[in-house]
């Protein structure tokens, strides 16, 4: 029984398969010999998770969620508690209050009480921040994704929170063809399909770019809105829903691409500090990408010119960006080459070194 492997519960509301920091995080947890268990949320289209609840939406769904994650975590006897985001720690600090001396690591993706989501909501916004207050107060240890969240969360609760950058583990990639890529006029969108991210302007904006498609590889609450808006436009020819894809099979979408999209809304506190997963996916696809002039990217583009920075959603500056990048085969030959020299430095490799210290500091 001495030679058990420590259980580790991880918690979240995303799914395990499509979720790559969750799978890069568990992967860590695994090579230290760590025997790692996944609550994640089912759903019709995700039959494999561990959380089932009715199919309700926003306060509903919260409840019924964390009252699962509850009663799953009162009866289990792990060695440490991983939350994803404070959306899962209700259900875990009251299923946990006869265990405070289990650890708990807290991962704060983003600001969540800042999300876009809750603008002019002032009452669910003041119930999030006092979640995210008993979520710091209650874990062990806590770390973020980006510094900007570091430093606001570290002044505002007096802890210190680690950085651990949601970066692609480091693989070889093919730059492909520069004179195709150039030649195939896509602009290519990674993600979850929700609002403030600028993909209904993109939309709208696509008549003043006539030669250009936009792929939209995701899913998410505005997925049906966004495409009544590709047929009222008569866009269906050009703009291409391709829904959620499996990891493995983004690559080769982005290597087809010529131009990859981060667009964020800066009137939201939480997107104005992010630093969004496919900054990175972009940049270990050799994909200069456009992407917007907030506080982490600024940061990062000092040192490595991987696309060029947006710095008001205005379509004359988009559509004058689009045609800088795509103009001169030389110049973008260069960003592609910066690209090939930032993810020798940005990969889950050198960043999993920061987890593994927090995880050894916990256990110690």
């Amino acid at each position: 029984m001495k030679n058990m492997k420590p259980l580790v519960s991880i918690w979240t509301s995303s799914q395990l398969t499509y979720d790559q920091r969750i799978l890069r995080i568990k992967s860590v947890m695994e090579s230290m010999d760590m025997s790692v268990q996944v609550w994640d949320r089912a759903t019709p289209q995700y039959r494999n998770g561990r959380i089932k609840v009715k199919p309700v939406s926003g306060p509903r769904f919260y409840l019924a969620f964390n009252r699962e994650i509850h009663r799953q975590a009162a009866k289990q006897d792990a060695a440490l508690h991983y939350a994803a985001d404070i959306d899962v720690m209700p259900g875990l600090i009251t299923g946990l209050r006869k265990k405070k001396e289990i650890p708990l690591l807290l991962d704060l993706h983003e600001w969540f009480p800042e999300v876009v989501e809750l603008t002019g909501k002032p009452v669910k916004k003041r119930i999030w921040q006092w979640i995210e207050q008993k979520s710091v107060h209650r874990a062990t240890e806590c770390m973020t994704v980006n510094t900007s969240l570091s430093q606001i969360f570290e002044k505002k609760y007096g802890r210190s929170f680690s950085v651990v950058r949601n970066v692609p583990v480091l693989s070889f990639v093919r730059s492909g063809n520069v004179q195709k890529r150039l030649e195939n006029k896509i602009l290519y969108y990674q993600g979850a399909l929700n609002k403030g991210r600028g993909l209904e302007e993109v939309i709208r904006w696509m008549e003043f770019l006539p030669d250009w498609r936009l792929w939209l590889v995701g899913d998410g609450d505005i997925f049906q809105d966004l495409r009544r808006m590709t047929n009222k436009k008569g866009l269906t020819d050009r703009v291409v829903f391709y829904g959620r894809q499996e990891p493995q099979d983004l690559p080769d979408l982005a290597a087809q691409a010529t131009i990859g999209l981060n667009l964020l809304r800066g009137d939201s506190r939480s997107y104005y500090y992010s630093l969004a997963n496919r900054y990175f996916d972009y940049m270990h696809n050799c994909l200069p990408a456009i992407h917007m002039d907030f506080p982490e990217y600024s940061l990062l583009m000092q040192k490595y010119q991987v696309g060029k920075r947006l710095r008001n959603m205005s379509a004359d500056e988009f559509v004058d960006l689009v045609y800088r990048m795509s103009d001169s085969e030389a110049a973008y030959e260069e960003m592609i080459r910066q690209c090939e020299l930032a993810r020798l430095e940005y990969n889950w490799e050198n960043e999993s070194e920061v987890l593994k210290r927090l995880l050894e500091e916990i256990f110690r």
